[in-house]
């Protein structure tokens, strides 16, 4: 028997807390005024980024008994995730695995498992991954990773298209800007954090439609 414990997320509740983060700024903000002391607001704002951590991570532990994966959480207070029934591992056709040490999901016949394992802290993921990998050989498993499940659906290359746009866009309107005389230093530490991740997707992007 082994056993793995690592935290994890579902992309969903990061998306809620995503939107409600400047919400939650600015209720901060008000709440501070209305009492008219800013320290309220040093002291909510990180209160409710604590909450909304505590909702989005759960503590997940596998366990690896008689050719199966048993899945268990952590009991939280509050914000709990919904139990995972047993995986068979001869039942398992494809695994999603991003960077060689993010397991996204586990793709069985009739059902997907979601892990969404974090990055912080994933000791314990990693050695889950490279044992899973191991254990599961001899049923010639899929190992696929988000850019080719992407691709499969049929969305990379308009992705790879809309990219290139943006790009094309942002180079056109930084041209415009300096011909204009109104760029500014602050477009530059954007264009110098924005651009090259947008280059290095759309070399990744195109290197999956080659293949």
């Amino acid at each position: 028997m082994n056993q793995f414990t690592f935290n994890v997320y579902k992309q969903s509740r990061v998306l809620w807390c995503l939107f409600l983060s400047p919400f939650l700024f600015i209720g901060s903000i008000l709440i501070a005024s209305h009492f008219n002391s800013f320290f309220i607001a040093f002291l909510l704002f990180p209160i409710f980024l604590i909450v909304l951590y505590y909702y989005v991570v759960g503590h997940i532990v596998i366990t690896v008994k008689d050719e199966k994966l048993n899945f268990e959480w952590k009991r939280k207070t509050l914000f709990n995730y919904k139990d995972i029934e047993v995986v068979n591992l001869e039942d398992i056709r494809v695994m999603v695995i991003d960077e060689g040490r993010l397991l996204k999901k586990i793709k069985t016949s009739d059902r997907v498992i979601y892990i969404n394992n974090s990055k912080i802290g994933s000791r314990d993921a990693s050695d889950f991954i490279t044992y899973l990998r191991t254990i599961t050989k001899p049923y010639s498993p899929e190992i696929i990773d988000s850019w080719d499940e992407f691709a499969r659906k049929g969305y990379l290359k308009l992705a790879y298209k809309l990219t290139n746009l943006v790009l094309l866009f942002s180079i056109i309107a930084i041209v415009i800007s300096i011909l204009c005389n109104v760029f500014k230093v602050q477009f530059l530490f954007i264009c110098l954090m924005f651009i090259p991740q947008m280059l290095l997707h759309k070399t990744y992007m195109k290197s999956k439609l080659k293949e």
